[in-house]
């Protein structure tokens, strides 16, 4: 998952949201420039520009909101389409890798996963470039009214794209440890959940819910330890928001009073500041957040390669089975044996049975699920001959018990 896979993905599309993103920061910058125009007729007591100038700040905010919320609808049509393209093409690898996934890891990288990275990076990539574009803005309109203070923003800039980078390995540590804790709630979910019948018939609910309890608890404590971390985040950029803020407003104040500056600059300057060290943090808040999703990215790169389907001419479809002496072990000690028998082509058989004894195990015995310990299956064609079946699953999962037992 990468800006570059949902560039190509369309182009149009793409460079619109970006572009409405970018002309609406700009926008904003234009109106903090207007206002210290405002203030300088207001001081000359010309009243027709004072309003000229107004109606152009009128018509800048209008046109800022409208295209942040123009760029935020494209923006998600064309993720949503992006999410919907990546989910088709890990169900193409989970289906072509002739490996049998847990559900919840399935379930957890299609939703928790894709939900991280949804929000964390590819919202966060839109909005990094509008504030780019901001502070390239932000930077020209000082520039134009003195240099000293894009120089001495330049340097609280520099402190404040540093700070953050302190925390850019906890974070990303945080993020992955949320990705884990709730792969590992929904697998327990999963193994427990599909067995209640036989969790009332052992009378272990009390192992039900404590066990739960146990993988719920880790995965709290794991989305408190990332909130940590961004409030962590979050004070730092604030700290040298705040500090930036008041030496730029004093910095201001001493080249008005000295003439060196515009009478309205005192009235825009915080407004200034707010753009430029507000984009600034917010720069540095979603750029650590993108950075954080890199190893989550990687992986899902890896779990959505495609996969060269390479079929063999041996395999085909089986019509019919026979069995023999068919048996398998579980590492507790406990055995499960079934009568030999042969279902022919079109025949439809029941199988019936107390629960625990044995069906669904045989079931996935037949599929390949489960790797027999004794006798064996033999597979046959519509010409009744022994053939290599093309099965759902091609390699054996652990001879485990229930997670009850």
């Amino acid at each position: 998952m990468s800006s570059k896979e949902l560039f190509k993905l369309n182009p149009i599309k793409f460079c619109l949201a970006m572009g409405l993103q970018i002309i609406a920061a700009v926008g904003e910058v234009v109106v903090d420039y207007v206002l210290t125009l405002q203030f300088d007729a207001a001081k000359n007591r010309n009243l027709s520009l004072f309003l000229t100038w107004t109606l152009i700040q009128l018509s800048s905010y209008v046109m800022v909101f409208l295209f942040y919320n123009l760029a935020g609808i494209i923006w998600q049509k064309l993720i949503q389409n992006y999410l919907h393209l990546i989910r088709q093409e890990l169900t193409d690898h989970y289906f072509a890798d002739s490996q049998k996934h847990a559900v919840s890891a399935v379930q957890n990288r299609m939703t928790n996963d894709l939900k991280l990275l949804h929000n964390d990076y590819l919202d966060s990539f839109r909005y990094v470039v509008g504030m780019l574009a901001g502070i390239v803005g932000v930077a020209f309109s000082l520039v134009t009214f003195q240099w000293s203070l894009l120089v001495a923003c330049l340097i609280f800039a520099a402190i404040q794209i540093y700070l953050p980078k302190l925390l850019d390995k906890p974070l990303q540590k945080a993020t992955e440890k949320v990705s884990v804790a709730n792969r590992k709630y929904l697998k327990t979910l999963g193994d427990w959940l599909i067995g209640l019948s036989e969790v009332r018939r052992y009378l272990a609910s009390d192992k039900l819910f404590k066990t739960i309890a146990e993988n719920s608890g880790r995965l709290e404590a794991a989305n408190i330890e990332k909130e940590k971390v961004d409030q962590e985040l979050d004070y730092l950029n604030q700290l040298a928001y705040s500090l930036g803020d008041v030496l730029i407003f004093l910095l201001t104040g001493f080249l008005v009073v000295n003439n060196w500056a515009a009478f309205g600059l005192i009235a825009s300057i915080g407004n200034f500041n707010g753009a430029l060290f507000g984009s600034l943090q917010g720069v540095a808040n979603y750029g650590g957040r993108m950075r954080a999703t890199k190893k989550l990215r990687e992986e899902i790169f890896v779990a959505k390669k495609k996969i060269q389907s390479e079929q063999k001419s041996n395999l085909e479809q089986a019509v019919s089975f026979s069995i023999h002496n068919l048996a398998i072990d579980f590492r507790n000690g406990e055995a499960v044996t079934f009568p030999d028998f042969q279902v022919k082509a079109g025949e439809k058989i029941l199988l019936t049975g107390d629960s625990g004894t044995g069906k669904s195990t045989l079931l996935k015995l037949i599929l390949g699920e489960l790797q027999a310990s004794r006798g064996k299956i033999q597979y046959f064609n519509q010409k009744g001959e022994k053939i290599q079946p093309c099965l759902l699953y091609t390699s054996p999962s652990p001879r485990d018990p229930p997670p009850w037992g």
